[in-house]
């Protein structure tokens, strides 16, 4: 069986435009990858996954689930005159992916404090809370709590 050049070169160019509306129903179903070699992040602090579509160009994929910085709280109580000195520290806290912290804000109270170790003093015994949020320099967010006991 003969097949002319006409009748083979239609059969290959439908057989293109197939694998091509397949590719674009892949692309877009995975995540809402764009096609246009725009980078999109689902997050800032991870890098996406890459990979070569139509015509050679880069594109990115979303990527889900993406670990935030992990803020970790130590403290320390001591006595001074008149109540405690406590030391909140969160040297500790890092980033999985890498990256460098560049952030450290603390709550404690209604207070709102900056740096990577700050210290209260408490008049009165309880429970006192001190909440840290570390940013990475991707601008990805992490949060800890610690709670301190007073006598």
């Amino acid at each position: 069986m003969r097949f002319s050049i006409p009748v083979i070169l239609t059969v290959v160019i439908a057989a293109a435009g197939v694998v091509a509306l397949v590719a674009i129903a892949v692309e877009t179903s995975a995540g809402g990858a764009p096609g246009n070699g725009q980078q999109v992040f689902d997050s800032p602090g991870c890098l996406p996954g890459r990979y070569h579509g139509p015509g050679g160009k880069a594109h990115f994929s979303l990527n889900r689930g993406c670990p935030t910085p992990t803020a970790v709280v130590v403290s320390d109580v001591y006595r001074r005159a008149g109540g405690w000195v406590v030391r909140w520290d969160g040297a500790k806290s890092f980033d999985p992916v890498g990256g460098r912290l560049v952030d450290f804000k603390w709550k404690v109270g209604s207070n709102l404090r900056q740096g990577r170790t700050i210290r209260t003093f408490y008049r009165r015994p309880g429970t006192h809370r001190a909440l840290l949020y570390v940013t990475d320099g991707s601008g990805m967010t992490g949060t800890a709590t610690k709670e301190v006991v007073l006598p």
